[in-house]
């Protein structure tokens, strides 16, 4: 098996994907390297996350999540049932700029526990 190109190789089944213990091959393309990981790990490494920010009320227009959503690519964001969209400066209040640290609001934060989900990579 190892003389077969990655295109060449089977592809998992249904019930093979959802067996987390199953070993799946790995090649870094940058240096070449082959590894491998189990699903489990590779559901980690490349999931998508939720992560929910409770509002002290002290954040005013500036909310700081941390981790795990800093530096991660946020690909939406709820604010107490409504989306916002991504702009790249001066929001306005159905929108939000992202730094990698700080997300910025068009409309401050109105008091302690306002919640935000942000889905984000985990990567």
């Amino acid at each position: 098996m190892s003389d077969k190109k990655i295109n060449a190789l089977p592809s998992l089944t249904d019930g093979q994907v959802a067996d987390d213990t199953r070993l799946v091959p790995i090649g870094l393309a940058s240096t070449g390297e082959l590894m491998y990981g189990t699903v489990a790990q590779q559901k980690k490494a490349y999931a998508t996350k939720a992560t929910v920010y409770t509002a002290t009320g002290t954040e005013g227009s500036t909310i700081t999540p941390g981790a795990p959503v800093a530096g991660r690519n946020i690909l939406y964001i709820v604010r107490e049932g409504n989306f916002l969209y991504p702009t790249v400066s001066g929001p306005d209040s159905t929108q939000y700029t992202w730094d990698n640290t700080n997300i910025g609001l068009g409309v401050p934060v109105s008091g302690a526990g306002e919640r935000f989900m942000i889905l984000h990579n985990s990567y």
